[in-house]
């Protein structure tokens, strides 16, 4: 009994901890989209124009990898509330906690993440 409620406390305080993880990166990737979004003003020559266009390409193709990365994260925090955190997408085995600690927006456990990776491709 004193074994499954220190369980139960451990898994609580790792909760909490990824639930923190988490918020702190939702805000910077925030941020970082929010920069990224803008559009780059070097100049009115054809050249500068020119750079602004590559620029610009360049950041909404972060933009975009920003935005997926932001989505996971927001899954993740909204899974924390639902009680699913941690539950692998494909299997539905509890994901490892070292690979939770690692990414801790993660989908699957281990032995599904090459599934997951060539779903998103």
């Amino acid at each position: 009994m004193i074994k499954k409620f220190i369980k139960k406390i451990q898994d609580k305080l790792f909760l909490s901890k990824q639930k923190s993880l988490l918020l702190a990166e939702k805000k910077r990737l925030e941020k970082q989209a929010e920069i990224d979004n803008k559009f780059p003003q070097y100049g009115d020559t054809e050249e500068a124009n020119a750079s602004e266009v590559a620029e610009f390409t360049k950041r909404k193709g972060i933009a975009k990898r920003l935005k997926g990365e932001l989505k996971d994260v927001n899954d993740a925090l909204a899974k924390i509330e639902k009680n699913k955190y941690g539950i692998c997408e494909i299997c539905k085995n509890p994901i490892e906690k070292g690979r939770l600690k690692i990414i801790p927006s993660a989908r699957t456990c281990v032995a599904d993440s090459g599934e997951q990776t060539k779903k998103h491709h």
